[in-house]
């Protein structure tokens, strides 16, 4: 599940670290806000639903706050649904995500993310089932949360699952076992961040 690769992928909480150019597959060029995008405020409140720099091809979408609480270093994490994407997914049912309903965020990842605020909607009363699992590991001290730019985190999402697609597929054309999860992801522990397709909006 998607939920599961990027609890994986996140990274623990704690001081901040540039993000690596590597991360970001060769090609990918993020789309440049204009000027009034860049005024916007970046008050962020519960419910929004903001346009933010986006990858080409995904100029329509949006991302809502779901909740904004602070994790077990006292720091603000911001809870998100991503709606209007096309992250390629070769294992997935059509092979593209057009949702990703949760994911979780450092208040700065998001200010540095947003550009203007497009409609309020009231917070969700039920969170997504991968909250809890990120809820139980904040409180045992490990949730993680992504400091990098959304563009940036779906860049990575979507280079590992194609990663795990082609292992798959090589490990079927040499005959060997199938994995029984996502291919060269590291250990879950000290990790947070979590997010699964639905055709639910949040």
């Amino acid at each position: 599940m998607i939920a599961i690769l990027l609890i994986l992928l996140a990274p623990a909480s704690g001081p901040a670290k540039p993000s690596k150019p590597a991360a970001v597959p060769p090609g990918i060029r993020y789309v440049t806000p204009s000027p009034s995008g860049a005024a916007a405020s970046r008050k962020l409140v519960e419910g929004q639903v903001w346009k933010y720099r986006n990858r080409p091809g995904e100029e329509d979408s949006t991302l809502k706050i779901l909740r904004i609480e602070r994790d077990h270093e006292g720091k603000d994490v911001v809870h998100v649904a991503l709606r209007g994407l096309r992250l390629e997914s070769p294992r997935t049912a059509g092979g593209v995500i057009r949702e990703i309903p949760f994911g979780v965020y450092t208040r700065s990842a998001i200010e540095r993310s947003v550009t203007t605020v497009v409609s309020k909607e009231p917070p969700p009363e039920t969170m997504p089932p991968a909250y809890e699992q990120w809820k139980k590991m904040n409180t045992q001290g490990h949730g993680g949360s992504w400091d990098l730019p959304v563009a940036e985190t779906l860049a990575t999402l979507e280079s590992h699952l194609k990663q795990a697609a082609a292992a798959q597929l090589a490990g079927k054309k040499s005959g060997g076992a199938h994995p029984s999860g996502p291919v060269g992801v590291p250990a879950p522990s000290r990790a947070g961040g979590t997010a699964a397709p639905t055709g639910k909006k949040p």
